[in-house]
């Protein structure tokens, strides 16, 4: 496509006549030269874009279908076999009297851009295709183009040769000019060994056929756009996305790592106390379990080593296990500070001071 841009830049400063396929020159002169170089110059600048953005998107597909090499020699048997077909046609013209016949001219990038897009229509495997905001069958699609083409551009005989060559392509009519998978193998293991290193390159062996119009298709499984380019998974659907809570229910983490009600602060300082009070019941005969001396999962998971060393520090001193765990434990993370607990014992209040190591 760069070179398509830079011959059209080009052709502003030459004399266009001296490079498109006019067929009394390029026969009777043997300017083969015109042949190719015919389709490098557009016939103006909008239908350059045009152009370049349905080549964009044809020859990605057909790329992805035949692999980079038969997809090279596709784009040239197109172009070859368009300007022969053009030639033909003009100087059987000029022998049924109409000379004038062999000075039509054959130029612009439509010339193999309109061959391609009839082979990927006819191979596409959606049924239909929209142009603007109407459906049209894929196989008819190209001719609806042209036809569009004929009104607002006049007739082209180079493009309707083009169309002939891509219908011919696609109903396999031509099948003998398109060298076999093993035939391209071979030239892509010796001469085009340093082209298939190149990256985006696509070998004969990872060409992947019709499957390529699946994947253009159903780019939300995992294929590509109608561009080219990679398209991202399909979001779910909100019948498939996981019901939220509810405004009455706030979202939030318990104890544990489970997701639902936040705990308010007394509940969580409940549950460590008694998570911290069950860790130091001294072993003894087997008793029935309580709901005080049973341990969960979740205590379990909520001990820290500062809080068990406040709480045997705390039964050291003096206190008993009973109100130990009635104290409200300081904060892990508090830092050292005096600390005054107070606990009723016998006849009075028995005051001590805590020093708390966090």
């Amino acid at each position: 496509m760069q070179l398509v841009v830079a011959m059209f830049i080009f052709s502003l400063f030459v004399p266009s006549n001296a490079l498109v396929n006019i067929p009394y020159f390029t026969v009777m002169y043997l300017e083969v030269y015109r042949i190719l170089l015919a389709p490098l110059l557009s016939r103006g600048i909008l239908s350059l874009v045009f152009a370049l953005m349905s080549f964009y998107r044809t020859g990605a597909t057909l790329e992805r279908a035949y692999g980079s090499a038969a997809f090279g020699i596709l784009v040239s048997t197109v172009l070859v076999g368009t300007q022969a077909i053009f030639i033909t046609i003009a100087f059987m013209a000029a022998l049924g009297g109409d000379m004038s016949a062999i000075f039509w001219v054959a130029q612009g990038f439509w010339l193999v851009v309109m061959g391609l897009m009839v082979i990927d229509c006819v191979a596409d495997t959606n049924p239909t295709r929209r142009l603007f905001v109407v459906q049209i069958p894929s196989k008819y699609y190209p001719l609806v183009t042209f036809a569009l083409w004929l009104v607002f551009m006049g007739p082209r005989m180079d493009m309707a040769c083009s169309l002939m060559i891509g219908y011919a392509y696609a109903f396999h009519k031509l099948d003998w000019l398109q060298p076999s998978a093993e035939r391209i193998r071979q030239w892509e293991d010796t001469m085009l060994g340093p082209v298939t290193r190149r990256p985006g390159y696509i070998s004969c062996s990872a060409a992947s056929g019709m499957e390529a119009w699946h994947m253009m298709n159903n780019p939300n499984a995992g294929g590509y756009d109608a561009w080219g380019a990679s398209a991202p998974p399909a979001s779910p659907t909100p019948a498939s996305r996981p019901a939220g809570p509810s405004s009455a229910q706030t979202e939030g983490r318990t104890l544990g790592g489970e997701t639902g009600r936040a705990l308010t602060r007394e509940e969580v300082m409940a549950r460590r106390t008694a998570a911290l009070a069950s860790r130091t019941t001294p072993a003894g005969p087997a008793s029935a379990p309580s709901s005080r001396n049973t341990r969960t999962q979740e205590e379990h998971e909520v001990l820290t080593g500062p809080f068990e060393a406040q709480l045997m520090h705390l039964t050291s001193m003096g206190f008993t296990r009973h109100e130990s765990a009635a104290l409200p434990l300081p904060h892990p993370h508090s830092g050292s500070a005096s600390k005054r607990w107070r606990s009723r014992r016998g006849r009075g209040t028995v005051e001590r001071r805590v020093s708390c190591d966090s």
